[in-house]
Order: C-alpha cells, then structure tokens, then sequence
C-alpha cells in the first residue's frame, strides 16, 4: 500500500525537509543542484539563492577558491573534481564523511534515483568524531 500524497501532505514534507538540522539535496542528470535546504547551503558556503542551478564543479570550486564550506584537500581543484565524478553515479548508493572549513564533520549519502538524478543527504557527526577522538 503506498500513501496518498494530499497537498497537505506534500507541504508537511517539504516543510520536514526545510526545518530539518540534516543536509537534503538533489542534482539533475546534468550535476545541477535544482533543490537544497538552508543547511546544505551551508556545506557550500553560500546562500540557496546563490548555489541553486549550480552544478557540483562550480560549488566544489567555490569551496576550495574561498576556503568557505566544504574543506577540499588537492593542490589542483580541477584534478580534484575529476576524481569525484569517477566517484559520483558510478554506484546507486554511497555513504562518505566530509569535513567543512569551520570544523564540522557531516557523513553523508548519495543515492542515484530515476533519471540519473542524486538525492544527497548528510548528517552532522562533529560530537561523535570529537567524543571518538577524546
């Protein structure tokens, strides 16, 4: 049995999703970001206004040129970025930790859905990498 998607359940979700302390994304078959909340604007650096239609290479690149957001450890960006598109869509799911330049830690999924999209989705793990490394 699947649920009915009612207006008012559609709102609730989307409210869930813009209210929540987690990271919730998606990226269109071109890499393009078509949907954030305000908490994955952060990951980025930027507000949603500025990121939203952005492909990944472009924010990825903003972060590493403005140590802002997502801390991106290379000597060339665009090597970097190469390397992470090998990595993007290659499995319909994977889970990885990233770290932001103002020390949080999130780990985070990528799951490949219909059309080659990417449903992104990442939680804050700071306390528990700080409590593991006490």
């Amino acid at each position: 049995m699947t649920l009915q998607l009612t207006p008012n359940i559609q709102q609730l979700l989307y409210d869930s999703l813009e209210k929540t302390s987690d990271c919730v994304a998606i990226f269109d078959g071109e890499d393009k970001l078509i949907y954030c909340n305000e908490v994955t604007s952060s990951l980025f650096g930027q507000s949603i206004s500025d990121i939203e239609g952005k492909t990944f290479a472009d924010l990825v690149e903003y972060c590493y040129l403005y140590s802002k957001g997502l801390l991106i450890e290379a000597n060339n960006i665009h090597e970097w970025i190469v390397y992470a598109n090998q990595k993007r869509r290659q499995s319909p799911f994977r889970s990885f930790e990233i770290d932001l330049h103002d020390g949080r830690w999130f780990l985070a999924t990528e799951r490949v859905i219909e059309n080659d999209f990417i449903f992104f989705y990442a939680t804050d793990i700071t306390e528990k990498n700080k409590q593991n490394n006490d």
